[in-house]
């Protein structure tokens, strides 16, 4: 009987071992995996529709870059895609300037959680914040432009501006 009880100890022993401590470890391990692989799959998808049917063009950023930016309305914050719990899925920085070299207002659109880039030590940045960040006045950008609406002349004025 003694031999047998101690042997029930040893296997309770490491069952609660496994449950307190093997269990929450191999959570912590291979839950950063998972994350990395699933990604913001709804904004990648956003993104590639966005896209589509759309030429390429360079824009020369405005030297009153920053005066543009100070006035009403200029900025703007878009939640695009939330989820029921209210967790904003795909969020868009907007700008809006004039760029003299086609004489139109222009929607600089940078759409968040798509592209991330993996910097010093290891930290992680969104490619749109860094971009977004980086905006200098005179600086040449290599931007996407519906082809529609890019022969509609209702766009590019103040109220309806051209989205890039």
């Amino acid at each position: 009987m003694m031999g047998s009880s101690k042997g029930n100890w040893g296997r309770y022993g490491l069952q609660a071992f496994g449950i307190s401590v093997l269990g929450p470890l191999l959570f912590y391990l291979i839950n950063p995996i998972i994350e990395h692989f699933k990604g913001n799959r709804d904004a990648v998808a956003y993104t590639k529709t966005y896209v589509s049917q759309w030429d390429c063009i360079k824009i020369t950023l405005p030297n009153n870059l920053f005066e543009q930016m100070m006035q009403k309305g200029s900025i703007r914050v878009k939640t695009l895609v939330s989820d029921s719990k209210g967790k904003h899925r795909i969020e868009a920085d907007n700008k809006i300037f004039y760029i003299f070299q086609y004489k139109k207002y222009f929607e600089l659109i940078w759409i968040n959680g798509v592209d991330e880039i993996v910097g010093l030590y290891n930290r992680h940045y969104d490619a749109a914040g860094v971009q977004n960040s980086l905006m200098r006045a005179g600086m040449v950008l290599s931007v996407y432009v519906n082809r529609k609406q890019w022969k509609d002349k209702s766009y590019g004025t103040i109220e309806k501006p051209m989205p890039v």
